[in-house]
């Protein structure tokens, strides 16, 4: 990953850390509510909790080590970006409801996880 790249993927995973981090409890409100969805939204919450995890290490990780981030951690990123991305699409297929769907912030996360894939070469 060149320099560039690598400040460039530094803010996108900061800010896919903080958006599942400030999302977490949106998401855990919202499975009382549509009980028959908990383990679609379930599975939301876990990915959330994985990827801020992961994007906290990464944006850590990048500018720290001298090596820079390994391609395991980026091929990583890129499964875990893909699984989110997927996750979300089928919560939005769902009958929930679009200022719900809107709430839990289904489409900003599918735009921020795609986005951080184009940085995961």
């Amino acid at each position: 990953m060149k320099d560039g790249d690598t400040y460039k993927f530094k803010k996108n995973c900061k800010f896919v850390e903080d958006l599942c981090h400030n999302t977490l409890n949106r998401i855990v409100e919202h499975m009382s509510k549509y009980h028959d969805h908990s383990k679609n939204l379930g599975e939301y919450v876990k990915l959330c909790v994985v990827m801020d995890k992961l994007c906290n290490y990464c944006s850590s990780a990048c500018c720290n080590v001298s090596s820079g981030i390994s391609n395991n951690i980026l091929k990583e990123c890129k499964l875990k970006c893909t699984l989110m991305i997927n996750c979300c699409t089928k919560i939005k297929k769902t009958n929930i409801s679009k200022k719900d769907i809107e709430y839990i912030r289904c489409d900003k996360m599918i735009k921020v996880c795609t986005n951080l894939m184009k940085l995961c070469k």
